[in-house]
């Protein structure tokens, strides 16, 4: 197994495992600093044509950080953006969205 793929499914995990944890409520602050992360995760990503990819996709699709669900749709449809452009299976976002404490 390659290094790009065991990094990239180590960062989606650590992704999704953020989102899941994410308030359901963030402040202005914890809203702006999961967006600096995520532009920064993406500028120092050791890949540097996926950190370029996440770049492009950030700026198309701005991340949606209002909720801790808004978090978790945004990087399913992200992770499934990456996985039909690598021919590879489709999450169903309705199934990864951890719903409780709603």
């Amino acid at each position: 197994m390659s290094i790009n793929v065991e990094v990239g499914r180590g960062t989606w995990k650590l992704l999704h495992e953020m989102a899941a944890a994410y308030p359901n409520r963030p402040t202005d602050l914890e809203r702006h600093k999961m967006v600096q992360f995520l532009y920064l995760l993406a500028e120092f990503y050791p890949c540097s044509e996926c950190g370029e990819n996440m770049y492009q996709y950030l700026l198309l699709f701005p991340p949606r950080v209002n909720s801790r669900i808004d978090l978790e749709m945004y990087l399913c449809q992200f992770h499934n953006s990456v996985n039909h452009r690598l021919g590879k299976r489709l999450f169903n976002c309705e199934f990864v969205v951890d719903r409780e404490g709603e």
